[in-house]
């Protein structure tokens, strides 16, 4: 059936019409999900962002769901942890140093440094075979041979940080009870003054 020029035109209009509320429509979801959003996004900063975070409550809700007492345990940390840092100001350049040390069959061998109390010292060695060691400091201000062992066993190797507890001499004391020369190769950084070696001497039987 054939539709006449009014008819054809009132479809569109109509199709038109329909267009123009679906974008309407359209239009005002998208509004509605930006207002939801952002009830939403300040719900949680209100509730969950301002007392886990500043410590801020305005509703009582932080407090409610756990999130104030978040916040007063990562301060109660953080002054924990700044209390306990410590900053060492030096007056020398950091040091660093390599050196190889070779101790004769049945022999005995002390390789040290003088360092301040609290200076640091960063070390790693490695001996050509499995060796006896003792670390150890020597206080200055103390009786003549008294010394402080830190670590004492036997092995290949060795890495680490230490922080002087007295002013004197600290190092390590090796002993070789082969019938070969060992090597080790030392390095260290930190803040001392190098020693080097002491008191080679035979092990007694």
């Amino acid at each position: 059936m054939k539709q006449s020029k009014k008819e054809i035109i009132k479809q569109a209009q109509e199709s038109e019409d329909l267009q123009l509320d679906t974008a309407e429509a359209s239009k005002r979801d998208i509004i509605m999900g930006v207002i939801i959003a952002g009830g939403v996004a300040l719900a949680l900063l209100v509730t969950t962002i301002l007392p886990a975070e500043y410590g801020l409550d305005p509703t009582g809700m932080g407090k409610l769901l756990g999130f104030s007492q978040m916040n007063k345990e990562k301060k109660e940390n953080n002054a924990k942890a700044t209390k306990s840092a410590t900053i060492r100001v030096e007056t020398e350049a950091t040091r660093h140093d390599t050196v190889e040390i070779t101790i004769k069959p049945n022999h005995g061998l002390e390789y040290k440094f003088e360092m301040e109390e609290g200076a640091a010292l960063i070390y790693s060695w490695k001996a050509s075979v499995p060796i006896y060691y003792d670390f150890h400091g020597e206080p200055s201000s103390g009786p003549k041979g008294s010394f402080v062992s830190f670590e004492e066993k036997t092995a290949t190797s060795a890495n680490g940080s230490f922080t002087a507890p007295f002013k004197g001499t600290q190092g390590w004391y090796w002993t070789n009870k082969t019938l070969n020369p060992i090597t080790i190769k030392l390095t260290t950084s930190g803040f001392y003054k190098v020693v080097g070696i002491k008191n080679e001497s035979p092990l007694t039987k």
